[in-house]
């Protein structure tokens, strides 16, 4: 699949994503926020039974979006304010979905997984994580946000050299392994919807695919974020207002407020959605470290590779965007502006030179053989003149004649 995302991506923050290990098909994961500056605010939006959002004016100032009641049980959740705080009521369900994805049952993840249930997009991408066996631990990650080892189907998230009791007294450190977990449950939904990018897009269509995904990442972590806050958890919210992702929360909560005549709650949920996605590419910064993270993610799969282009040769298509950003209740928030999107250089070009000459080496490398570091345009003709990929005779001579 792939690997760490910048949040870093790869991005992770974001990946941006990207997960990292030796090998690009074993681990994915993130770099930190405080590790390249990148991002994480993450969310996650995919289940069985989805439920669709109300949008009301609790007060003249603010617009609240609430999970509306459907057969499910109605998670129902008293004192989320304090991070160490354990006394939400779950329903059965609920429980053996944590019980699931908390197999080690840590200490930490108890006091965190519950306060995500009370999101209805978190649970959904919980729900799936459990139902396909994955599990979530923390550990140590060398320094990326989290990774997805697929062999053992586990999520470890980075739990910055710090013990259970640590982490617990700690607001911040609580709201970033918690946005690490949405950030992970987000991405493992992108794995099973979309499969192993690399294997099936073009270097220069996999970099935009990239950043789609990044985005998306950081715009369902809105998501989530707003979804506790309307729970009354807001420390999550007021985590991303002070970190470098403030410019997407502010944006998602004015797109909301501002087209509050509109009566039609899902449609205004995928404006603010869409609109805070086009936020997001307003930055360069972080753009660039997307692309940077993509492009070295690239770079470990030609080494590890045995083919000269273990790429795939498909052409992004408005379908592919439209993809990245399903909601776990089917809907798809650029279901109107796909077509914009992959037809707009705001969204798709390549400013940073160092970034474009990088692409230009990888397209290069696809391209030719390298035999004892020589670079033949002919595969065939590589192997003439270096059989089974060893030195001339004349120079195998030389050396025994020293």
């Amino acid at each position: 699949m792939r690997k760490a995302t910048q949040s870093y991506m790869c991005a992770t923050g974001h990946k941006i994503h990207k997960s990292h290990g030796k090998d690009h098909k074993k681990y994915r994961g993130e770099l930190t926020f405080m590790e390249q500056k990148t991002t994480r605010n993450s969310q996650t939006r995919n289940g069985e039974t989805s439920q669709d959002l109300e949008i009301f004016d609790v007060s003249n100032e603010s617009l609240y979006c609430e999970p509306m009641k459907s057969n499910d049980t109605y998670i129902e959740t008293f004192d989320l304010l304090e991070a160490g705080s354990n006394a939400e009521i779950l329903s059965e369900d609920n429980q053996l979905i944590i019980d699931a994805l908390n197999d080690m049952h840590n200490g930490v993840l108890n006091m965190i997984l519950p306060k995500l249930m009370t999101s209805q997009t978190a649970r959904s991408l919980m729900s799936e994580a459990a139902q396909n066996e994955w599990v979530i631990i923390l550990g140590h990650t060398d320094g990326k946000d989290f990774l997805l080892n697929e062999d053992d189907k586990t999520i470890i998230i980075n739990d910055h050299n710090l013990n259970n009791d640590a982490i617990t007294r700690s607001h911040y450190f609580t709201n970033t392994i918690l946005l690490s977990i949405v950030r992970a449950l987000r991405d493992l939904n992108h794995e099973f919807r979309l499969g192993s990018l690399d294997e099936i897009f073009a270097p220069e269509n996999l970099i935009i695919i990239e950043r789609m995904r990044a985005a998306d990442l950081d715009v369902i972590s809105m998501l989530i974020a707003w979804e506790l806050r309307i729970q009354n958890y807001n420390h999550l919210w007021r985590h991303i207002l002070g970190s470098e992702k403030s410019d997407l929360a502010m944006h998602f909560s004015n797109m909301l407020e501002r087209t509050i005549t509109d009566k039609d709650s899902q449609s205004l949920l995928n404006k603010a959605l869409s609109s805070t996605f086009a936020q997001w590419f307003s930055s360069e910064e972080r753009i660039h470290l997307c692309d940077h993270e993509t492009l070295e993610y690239m770079d470990e799969i030609l080494l590890s590779s045995q083919t000269s282009n273990p790429f795939g040769n498909k052409i992004l298509t408005i379908y592919d965007i439209e993809t990245v950003s399903y909601l776990t209740n089917g809907t798809c928030y650029l279901q109107n502006n796909a077509c914009d999107i992959l037809n707009d250089p705001f969204y798709t070009g390549m400013n940073d030179e160092m970034n474009h000459y990088h692409l230009m080496h990888i397209l290069h490398d696809t391209k030719v053989t390298y035999v004892q570091n020589v670079p033949f345009s002919n595969a065939e003709l590589a192997m003439r003149i270096f059989p089974d990929g060893m030195m001339t005779p004349d120079y195998e001579q030389e050396e025994e004649i020293i």
